[in-house]
């Protein structure tokens, strides 16, 4: 498993009902992933060939959370092309959302490596 951490205010993808405000929120999202896929390459992640895993930890204050899935979608797109080929080779992940009460604390930590068992690899 490879493990990297993207600092600062981790951000969900977007819900398309958000109306107005969602072009903004799509504009930081974007900014957020581009970070994600960053922090990845910077920690030596490479393509899988096979099935893998996929663990995200969300350190973020209370009331300024989004939902479990969208930020798992966040770190699921970020790593497309980066960790795999299709996203499809997840086939096990889990979203764990831990509170921070200080905001310079948040902070996204990813764990990535081949499924358990399987022929798969990672540099």
């Amino acid at each position: 498993m490879i493990q990297f951490v993207v600092e600062g205010h981790p951000v969900p993808a977007p819900r398309i009902t958000h109306g107005s405000r969602w072009r903004e929120r799509v504009q930081r999202y974007m900014a957020y992933r581009e970070q994600v896929a960053i922090a990845a390459r910077n920690a030596g992640v490479g393509r899988l060939t096979g099935p893998c895993e996929l663990a995200i930890r969300v350190w973020v204050k209370p009331g300024h959370q989004g939902d479990w899935d969208n930020y798992g979608k966040t770190v699921s797109d970020a790593l497309l092309g980066i960790a795999y080929e299709d996203d499809r080779q997840v086939r096990k992940a889990t979203v764990e959302i831990v509170p921070v009460f200080d905001r310079d604390l948040e902070r996204l930590e990813v764990r990535i490596g081949p499924l358990d068992g399987s022929a798969n690899s990672c540099p």
